[in-house]
């Protein structure tokens, strides 16, 4: 593990220092270096398309859907005005009030991923699944849009449901959703 220097917390300096950690003019330290890269790279990809697009892609996808489902779109307002009343503006303790706001919000996730395809991993050995001959060192995509429109999995799959979560307990990273 690198060492920050006693500048915890300081991500960048942190990963500018890591050059101090490898002699890059000898062969093993141009592995070690080059192995480090790619695995900073792996993990800064993952942050920044975690972080980025994924919002405002369900979002979009979230309003899509409401203005395709008018039915659907009256109960989330109701939810919404239920808890807010006559409040000017929405606090952060009225999120988790809104329940049904809530199963859009995962519905929409379930019918629009935001990222259809996970990020590839990379197999560590050989391994046999389901049949299949994996060898090591083979990227693996997970194709969850597929994984959620699964008929054996979920009923009306293609449809925009969002009730079908109303007694779920699937929960989501973050505060409320």
């Amino acid at each position: 593990m690198l060492k920050s220097g006693g500048r915890r917390g300081k991500y960048v300096y942190l990963n500018f220092s890591a050059s101090k950690e490898f002699n890059v003019f000898s062969s093993s330290g141009k592995r070690k270096l080059k192995r480090w890269l790619i695995t900073y790279v792996k993990h800064a990809t993952d942050m920044y398309v975690g972080g980025s697009d994924t919002s405002s892609t369900t979002l979009e996808w979230a309003m899509a859907e409401l203005l395709r489902n008018p039915a659907t779109m009256r109960k989330a307002q109701e939810d919404v005005r239920r808890v807010v009343d006559k409040k000017s503006k929405v606090e952060e303790k009225d999120v988790g009030q809104m329940k049904y706001l809530e199963c859009v919000v995962k519905e929409t996730i379930r019918l629009r991923p935001p990222a259809p395809l996970l990020l590839p991993r990379e197999t560590i050995s050989s391994v046999k699944l389901w049949g299949y001959d994996i060898p090591r060192k083979t990227s693996v995509y997970i194709n969850a849009w597929a994984i959620q429109r699964d008929p054996k999995i979920w009923e009306r799959p293609e449809e925009f449901v969002p009730v079908r979560f109303e007694s779920s307990k699937v929960e989501f990273k973050g505060q409320y959703f």
